[in-house]
């Protein structure tokens, strides 16, 4: 129903989430009456980013497992991360693990009026059930390995 430039203008405020993460979100996100998606234009659009740009990150680090931010937040809300959602995200809020929303393929998590530390950290899903296999089967391995040289040299 909407343009691809229009729907562009609507992210700037605006999140995409199924029936299932809107009933998790409560109160704190609304949805946007359609009066509000039609005053967004190319016209207005530099108010809309300095809205945005308010409660944006103030600070940003990454490292080989994932990366933080610092927002600071007038009220209770979600931040929106333009990282690719996957299951092996983690997130903390504030030192508080808190559940990652999938937003259209996006990221996006609670966070409280004030100053944030989000702290979110990359573990390759199955990474460690991976690892224990292949160790155990490289002892087996070595274990009939070595058996087989006993057993040749005993005949």
């Amino acid at each position: 129903q909407f343009s691809t430039e229009e729907k562009s203008l609507i992210l700037l405020n605006a999140v995409v989430l199924s029936d299932e993460e809107i009933a998790g979100v409560g109160d704190t996100l609304k949805e946007i009456p359609e009066d509000v998606i039609e005053v967004i234009s190319d016209e207005n659009v530099a108010d809309y980013v300095a809205d945005r740009n308010e409660e944006a990150s103030v600070s940003f680090c990454r490292d080989s497992y994932g990366f933080e931010s610092k927002i600071i937040c007038a009220g209770n809300s979600y931040a929106y991360f333009s990282v690719p959602y996957d299951r092996g995200w983690s997130a903390m809020v504030n030192g508080e693990e808190v559940e990652i929303i999938n937003s259209n393929g996006m990221m996006i998590v609670p966070v409280a009026v004030g100053e944030n530390i989000i702290e979110f950290d990359y573990r390759i899903p199955g990474f460690k059930a991976g690892a224990v296999v292949s160790v155990i089967s490289l002892t087996a391995f070595v274990l009939l390995w070595v058996l087989s040289k006993k057993h040749r040299c005993g005949n």
